[in-house]
């Protein structure tokens, strides 16, 4: 059983959100069990969430691509060359397996994955 785990997750009814807070929570980094999205937003307001700009249609595919660099989690929306969201992770893990996350009751369908080491 997995005890620890990173994720990157997408709330795509925040993309085109009018209010700003909300829009601002279309991306967002959390380390379980230690770092949930609630306590990361209560310490580090703003640090570990991010809007995606351009807003994708919330109700069409979105592409992800997710580059693990050292400390350092970036990642791209819909081939973008501007990442939507930059951290630096809140934990030491560097090895593992990678797995797909879909949160509580949300549903989430996943296609076309392609997982590349460089160096």
């Amino acid at each position: 059983m997995i005890q620890q785990f990173d994720a990157v997750y997408l709330r795509p009814f925040q993309f085109r959100a009018q209010d700003e807070v909300l829009r601002n929570r279309g991306i967002q980094y959390i380390s379980l069990p230690d770092f949930t999205w609630r306590k990361l937003r209560e310490r580090f307001p703003g640090k570990y969430e991010s809007a995606v700009e351009p807003a994708p249609d919330p109700n069409a595919w979105v592409k992800v691509r997710i580059v693990i660099k050292d400390s350092t989690v970036t990642t791209y929306i819909n081939g973008s060359t501007q990442p939507s969201l930059v951290v630096e992770k809140v934990n030491q893990i560097h090895t593992g397996s990678i797995g797909f996350y879909v949160g509580d009751t949300s549903g989430g369908d996943f296609a076309n994955i392609s997982i590349t080491k460089t160096d």
